[in-house]
């Protein structure tokens, strides 16, 4: 890609000297955002959330499949991610309530599975709990919690999660 090619795609969304869209190398790496002039709505905001657990397979996956280490750096992901999706919006506190009760999800699957020693997380529960898909369980607590928070979103917002929580 030349120059010009490059500064087209960044500048996409160019309106009036406000960029919509920008991309910039970082450390080598081309990455993409939003500029800070845009502010996407709640509905848009909670549809790119969806597609966004839409590919966290801890989420839906059937039990057999799953590997211990991975669900935990998935939870410890999707944590990460659903607190730093709200840095700097504007959400009422009603707006942030599905935000708060997912990354309590998280909190509790964690809790369930390990503790974080304030370097890192460590797996003190070397039994199957990590995988218990049972209501009081902590994969299958997560899965009701989120699956919960999802209906919710769905119903609010008029959208459409396209996996199955199970």
């Amino acid at each position: 890609m030349n120059y010009s090619e490059f500064k087209r795609i960044a500048n996409y969304g160019d309106v009036k000297n406000q960029t919509i869209i920008n991309i910039n190398k970082v450390n080598g790496n081309i990455v993409g955002g939003i500029s800070g002039e845009y502010n996407p709505s709640v509905k848009d905001f909670y549809r790119n959330l969806l597609v966004y657990l839409e590919s966290k397979r801890v989420l839906f996956n059937p039990g057999a499949v799953e590997q211990k280490e991975h669900c935990i750096a998935s939870v410890l992901e999707m944590k990460q991610t659903l607190a730093s999706s709200v840095m700097g919006m504007s959400f009422t506190d009603k707006e942030l309530q599905p935000i708060r009760d997912m990354i309590e999800a998280c909190n509790n699957y964690l809790d369930k599975v390990g503790i974080f020693n304030g370097h890192g997380f460590i797996i003190d529960h070397q039994d199957w709990e990590w995988f218990n898909m049972s209501p009081n369980g902590a994969l299958g607590s997560l899965r009701m919690g989120f699956r919960s928070v999802i209906e919710n979103i769905e119903r609010d917002y008029g959208l459409k999660y396209n996996k199955e929580i199970r």
